[in-house]
């Protein structure tokens, strides 16, 4: 990713991404990846750093948005999804928490960009995902995955007025 962003850019939905990015670089952790051959002769062992769960938030947040508009417009729905998933196994207010303390103009954004997309009716919001995502992970989530991503913008938005 490039960080080339610097002075930030005008426009909210440019600059968001040019935010996400930002704290993706800024926060990564370091990880230790390991890949081996199937006989599990070692091929690569290296620590890389790697996107916090907070960060890859954002940029599925970012992605959403942006990709209708780009090159790549039917992978919204599993952007959306990936979203969703990531706040499900991570938890809302783990992910408010580390998001709002990395940036907070940068979580507003996301913020408002969830309730935007998801609405205040969720079964609404369930049915376009899954006409957007025919997998079959995408067909098994449930209204509470969806709520629980709600949860994220509504403990954002609490974590900013703080």
């Amino acid at each position: 990713m490039d960080l080339a962003d610097d002075p930030l850019p005008g426009d909210v939905e440019r600059r968001s991404f040019a935010l996400a990015r930002r704290v993706t670089l800024t926060t990564a952790e370091p990880e230790r990846v390991i890949v081996t051959t199937r006989d599990r002769n070692v091929i690569v062992d290296e620590v890389i750093p790697v996107a916090t769960l907070a960060a890859l938030t954002a940029l599925k947040a970012v992605a959403m948005v942006r990709r209708p508009h780009g090159n790549n417009p039917q992978k919204v729905g599993s952007d959306i999804h990936d979203l969703v998933r990531l706040v499900t196994n991570s938890g809302a207010k783990r992910i408010a928490e580390e998001l709002a303390g990395f940036d907070l103009e940068l979580a507003d954004w996301v913020a408002t960009q969830i309730e935007r997309a998801f609405g205040a009716d969720l079964r609404y919001t369930l049915l376009r995902l899954r006409n957007n995502d025919r997998s079959a992970s995408a067909q098994a989530l449930s209204d509470n995955d969806i709520a629980a991503t709600v949860i994220l913008a509504d403990a954002l938005h609490e974590r900013i007025r703080q």
